[in-house]
């Protein structure tokens, strides 16, 4: 049966006179006179001040009552009439409004006792109990579980977590500086995700489908954001090679790259940062009082991605496919989120979550040839020359070869048209004893290059033969740390004088590859199988601590210091366990990277650093070695005079006027400009020593390095000032060199 409505108003009285909201009186007599306009009776009344000065009063009638209260110091006045019968409750307020003059009423009327217009209003007012025990309702009938919720939890956690430390370690990898970019990859990541958290203002209505939302954008943009990386770096190159000199190239390209890298960092962050409320929002509505259980499940997903980035996806599965692996566990959650859902709209969110995790696990497949195409625009950068060839593929360069380990990425590259090969073949004999050495291969470890095949012997026989000649005897018992394409071994096996020659190489999949792969096995002559060879698999720096052997020499060959974990081998401990274990008139050498001693600290150059260290180390005698080519003495200038002379003839041929004298300048201008000096060591003995340059007799062969070459290759004037402030050390490192912006080549 229905219920005849029975009126209400709720009336706001604003500047009101203070005096006469103040004198109860005055107010109680308001409100009888009021209740006879609007034919009430009245039963009863009570009327009386609060602290403030305020009134607070009621009349009890036969038709239900009136109320007011007041706030003079505010002018303001709250009435409530509620009559019901032949009373008019609209009478009451006009004689109140005629007896207080406020200079504005607001008034709200409702209409009490219909059923439909009171459950419209409980479903809409988010204060009301009932709406509250409604909504609580609808959340338990989608189905949502604290263990559902706690396993989401962790999940995305982790997802979110790991794509910080993919983004972070690709940075690395394309730039170095590997505490610079994890540090800045990290306070981004944490800005962006409390941004978040406060931009989501809560969960407010419908958190489950905002969350959903909120994981099918993560898990596109986490998903791409390694692919969307490299793109911006292939940008990058772009900008630096064509470009030009000018701040196009070497400033505004790093800057957009900086900018966009991180604005993908930011982008994560603040996705994240919107699941933290959402997550609370949705425990407190299954379960109330489980925040702190989520948040603590939060932590722990993040913990499970930080352990499982290094030990799982970084050595196992690579940067590019861990990211479409992941974005596959955040699409995965949003499915599973929709699966719970009873809501409307929910199959079209469906399908579109099925297709984003169906692209991922496409990507995923061909991750591989996504790899390539992003190598290929890597070494091969100089023939990306406009703008839409970066988007294009290049399948006629060749493909690189990537090998990961727990340590670095190794990748064999094949150059092509290279347009200084004709001057390598000047500087050594080395393809007219061997015509079957490979002459295009290139090593990098972390993008960092290490060797080129073709002119491999203007580095390794300077590094080996160099400091042996200047000591004048071969040594007995030397080590080797590093190296493990075994390339100095090769030149070390040359020498029966050799006793003991031990071999220290961390990476076991660099090791495999030197001994397995026909290219480098063939360049080092299967050094990795000669018995003569100690071979250690372990930390260089470890193993020198455990040792108290002494050796004659050393051999360091390390990559390029772009990581602490590397600089510490370049680090003054490290040089003073090296000193330790040599034989009083022993040597060390070692390859310095950016080690010119022509250039300063403040030109960028190394030398002092390196120097610097030494001498904290406790070494006396410090020179740089480089591979100086003397073109005036044979049998360099015999080569150069007979391609001079073929030169000059062939232009004579054509009718041009140039001698073979002009053509023999040019030459030797070249090899100075391109390939002398083009490697810099530097070699360290304990105690002071005068070095040799008459050359001594010896049965290891060589192509390139020879007597003509020995004097000018010991570079004695460099700069021998001490600075304590630029020693590397362990506890204070100085390498790597701080490069917020740096653009990568090959």
């Amino acid at each position: 049966m229905a219920i005849p409505p029975k009126p209400q108003i709720i009336a706001d009285f604003f500047g009101c006179e203070r005096a006469a909201l103040s004198d109860c009186d005055a107010i109680e007599a308001a409100m009888v006179r009021a209740a006879e306009a609007a034919n009430a009776t009245v039963l009863d009344r009570s009327f009386h001040h609060f602290p403030g000065g305020g009134v607070t009063g009621i009349l009890s009638l036969a038709e239900s009552h009136i109320a007011i209260h007041t706030w003079p110091e505010d002018g303001y006045a709250a009435i409530d009439a509620f009559l019901c019968g032949d009373a008019q409750p609209a009478r009451a307020l006009s004689h109140l409004q005629s007896e207080l003059q406020p200079e504005e009423t607001a008034v709200h009327r409702e209409s009490r006792g219909d059923r439909r217009r009171a459950r419209k209003r409980r479903r809409s007012d988010p204060t009301d109990r009932n709406a509250h025990d409604n909504r609580r309702r609808r959340e338990r009938a989608s189905k949502i579980t604290m263990p559902l919720l706690f396993m989401v939890t962790a999940t995305v956690a982790a997802c979110s977590l790991i794509y910080e430390l993919l983004l972070a370690q690709a940075l690395s990898a394309l730039l170095g500086d590997t505490v610079l970019r994890y540090s800045l990859t990290i306070g981004c990541y944490l800005g962006a995700l409390g941004l978040g958290a406060m931009l989501c203002e809560g969960g407010g209505r419908r958190p489950l489908r905002r969350l959903i939302r909120i994981e099918l954008a993560l898990s596109v943009v986490g998903g791409l954001s390694i692919p969307m990386l490299y793109f911006f770096d292939a940008l990058q190159r772009f900008g630096f090679f064509f470009g030009g000199d000018d701040i196009a190239g070497t400033l505004i390209a790093p800057v957009l790259f900086m900018v966009a890298s991180h604005g993908l960092i930011i982008a994560i962050g603040l996705l994240s940062g919107f699941e933290i409320p959402l997550l609370l929002e949705l425990g407190e509505r299954v379960r109330p009082g489980s925040t702190n259980r989520v948040l603590g499940v939060d932590y722990v997903g993040a913990l499970i991605g930080s352990v499982a980035f290094p030990i799982l996806l970084l050595r196992h599965v690579g940067l590019l496919a861990a990211g479409f692996l992941v974005g596959l566990f955040n699409a995965g959650a949003c499915l599973l989120l929709l699966s719970r859902d009873r809501g409307s709209g929910r199959g079209v969110q469906t399908g579109v979550a099925a297709t984003v995790a169906a692209g991922l696990i496409l990507a995923l497949v061909a991750s591989p040839r996504i790899e390539q195409f992003f190598l290929r625009k890597f070494y091969y950068a100089e023939h990306v020359q406009t703008l839409a060839s970066v988007f294009e593929p290049m399948p006629e360069f060749p493909k690189v070869e990537r090998r990961r380990s727990a340590y670095q990425s190794i990748d064999l590259v094949r150059r092509v048209e290279d347009s200084g090969a004709w001057l390598y073949t000047l500087l050594s004999t080395k393809r007219h004893h061997e015509p079957d050495y490979p002459s295009d291969l290139g090593l990098y470890l972390n993008r960092d290059f290490q060797l080129y095949s073709a002119m491999d012997e203007l580095y390794h026989e300077w590094f080996v033969h160099a400091p042996i000649q200047a000591r004048g005897r071969v040594p007995r018992r030397v080590l080797v740390l590093g190296g493990g394409d075994a390339l100095a071994l090769r030149e070390l096996l040359g020498y029966p004088e050799i006793e003991r020659l031990v071999h220290v190489e961390l990476d076991p999949v660099m090791r495999r590859l030197a001994g397995e792969h026909a290219d480098l096995a063939g360049m080092n002559g299967g050094a990795m199988q000669n018995p003569r060879i100690e071979s250690v698999e372990g930390d260089a720096f470890s193993w020198l601590r455990r040792q108290e052997d002494r050796f004659d020499a050393v051999y360091i060959d390390m990559p390029y210091p772009r990581d602490y974990n590397v600089a510490k081998v370049y680090s003054r401990e490290f040089y003073s366990l090296v000193r330790a274990r040599l034989a009083t008139d022993g040597f060390v050498i070692f390859d310095s990277p950016d080690g010119d001693c022509r250039y300063s600290a403040d030109d960028g150059g190394l030398w002092p650093l390196y120097y610097s260290t030494l001498r904290a180390a406790g070494f006396d005698t410090i020179v740089g070695v480089a591979n100086v080519i003397n073109t005036d003495a044979p049998p360099v200038s015999t080569r150069v005079q007979a391609v001079a002379e073929q030169l000059a003839a062939a232009s004579n041929a054509r009718g041009s006027d140039h001698d073979t004298e002009a053509f023999g300048a040019h030459i030797r201008r070249l090899i100075r400009e391109h390939v002398s000096r083009y490697q810099e060591f530097v070699l360290a003995f304990p105690d002071e020593t005068d070095l040799r340059t008459d050359w001594t007799p010896v049965e290891a062969p060589t192509y390139a390095f020879g007597p003509s070459h020995l004097e000018s290759s010991l570079i004695r004037d460099c700069d021998e000032s001490y600075h304590p402030d630029l020693v590397n050390s362990i506890f204070r490192p100085t390498l790597p060199p701080l490069n917020l912006l740096k653009v990568p080549t090959a």
